[in-house]
């Protein structure tokens, strides 16, 4: 239950500051809440990586259907021919993956702190 907890307060956070933060906001985020919420390394690296790769798939699937695919399109041409559906997906698993280091590293900041 902690761990759905986990996954869905660094997606709704992420999603909420996106409007105020830079892109990096989201891993500000998944720091914070890793930080916070006690968990092992391994469960906190995967709820950070779950949580920051919902938010950015989900923006970026938004913005891809909203624009009919068009931005989607001209960057995968300029990326090597990746398709836009291809591009949300990379967006996704390459935000996941600063989401993941960055609540791996709120984790291990926890155990640095005596609290």
């Amino acid at each position: 239950m902690k761990f759905i907890l986990h996954i869905f307060l660094i997606a709704g956070l992420s999603l909420l500051s996106a409007t105020y933060l830079p892109w990096w906001g989201a891993c500000i985020i998944a720091f914070i809440v890793s930080f916070v919420l006690q968990q092992k390394e391994g469960t906190s690296f995967l709820a950070g990586f779950i949580g920051v790769m919902l938010c950015w798939g989900i923006s970026a699937l938004m913005i891809n259907l909203t624009n009919e695919g068009i931005l989607a399109g001209k960057m995968g041409a300029l990326l090597g021919g990746l398709s836009a559906g291809l591009l949300v997906l990379v967006t996704a698993i390459l935000g996941g993956l600063l989401g993941g280091l960055a609540s791996w590293s709120g984790r291990l900041a926890r155990g640095l702190v005596k609290i």
